[in-house]
């Protein structure tokens, strides 16, 4: 194993690493599996030159065993939200019947499709009431026309 421009072969107890970071600019924006790590292998001057560049380098197989865990412990968030994610994924899922727009759905209940809800019925049951009790313009006399 031995890193780029470089042609000393390192035992993976020599070998360093840059940071998750650095290795991801170095792949053009891609993240970077712990699979793919032996691509970005430093000597230990190599590291060095990074180190001092200002670059963090970490040893490589405790990089490796990190990134294992972290890939595994995301594996099993993932298994832990399936469930709950397939609930609304099978739902949604389903074939859209394109041909035909869908009917709008009838209300249904009590008081329903009078056009007023039971609140504006009762008020308007009060102002027939008020109406006819009220007298009319035919039952109330005119004032005495006021001569000038």
């Amino acid at each position: 194993m031995h890193g780029p421009g470089c042609v000393k072969t390192l035992r993976p107890e020599e070998a360093w690493l840059p940071e998750m970071a650095a290795m991801v600019r170095a792949n053009g924006g891609q993240s970077v599996a712990s699979a793919d790590f032996a691509k970005f292998c430093l000597c230990g001057k190599h590291g060095h030159l990074l180190r001092q560049a200002g670059v963090r380098v970490y040893r490589f197989l405790q990089t490796v065993d990190f990134a294992k865990r972290r890939e595994e412990s995301a594996k099993a968030d993932k298994l832990a939200w399936q469930p709950f994610a397939d609930r609304f994924v099978a739902k949604t899922s389903q074939p859209v019947n394109q041909g035909k727009p869908r009917q709008p759905r009838q209300p249904k209940g009590p008081g329903v499709g009078g056009g007023l809800s039971r609140l504006s019925k009762m008020d308007a049951e009060k102002r027939r009431i008020k109406e006819q009790e009220a007298p009319t313009a035919a039952a109330i006399p005119d004032p005495e026309p006021t001569k000038a």
